[in-house]
């Protein structure tokens, strides 16, 4: 494949999203309203501040995969990426208790709100907190 049409796909990759929001965010405005748009972009924020709990277990499980040779090393594979997997896992567990335990914190204290969309943004925590580890094992498939 050329470096152009990496380039391309690079490329792409960053300005679809944006183009897409083009398109979602007026809608996501016109259904559930400033406000809770507002909390939304919070709660997403907040969320991508635990990216950061992604040791880089994926790439360094992609790198060692890569290196290996071709035949005869299916079964080191397959401990590679269960291994990643699982580590993965477990980080987004610890992430999602972290975020139970701090977004209880920062969402009562930090952030001024509605009571109503508190009580939304507390209920809905949970769920997020349980996508995390999700999130994380998405990274190394």
């Amino acid at each position: 494949m050329s470096i152009s049409r990496t380039t391309l796909y690079n490329l792409s990759g960053y300005l679809l999203p944006t183009l897409i929001s083009f398109v979602t965010v007026p809608l996501y405005l016109h259904l559930i309203g400033a406000d809770r748009y507002g909390v939304l972009a919070l709660v997403w924020l907040f969320l991508g501040y635990f990216g950061l709990f992604d040791p880089g277990i994926s790439k360094a499980a992609e790198y060692h995969i890569a290196k290996l040779p071709e035949p005869g090393h299916a079964t080191e594979r397959e401990k590679l990426f269960w291994t990643a997997i699982v580590v993965n896992f477990s980080f987004g567990l610890l992430a999602g208790v972290v975020l139970c335990l701090l977004a209880h914190l920062v969402f009562s204290t930090t952030f001024k709100m509605p009571v109503n969309m508190r009580h939304e943004v507390m209920e809905s925590l949970p769920w997020l907190a349980a996508s995390l580890p999700l999130a994380l094992v998405e990274h190394v498939s």
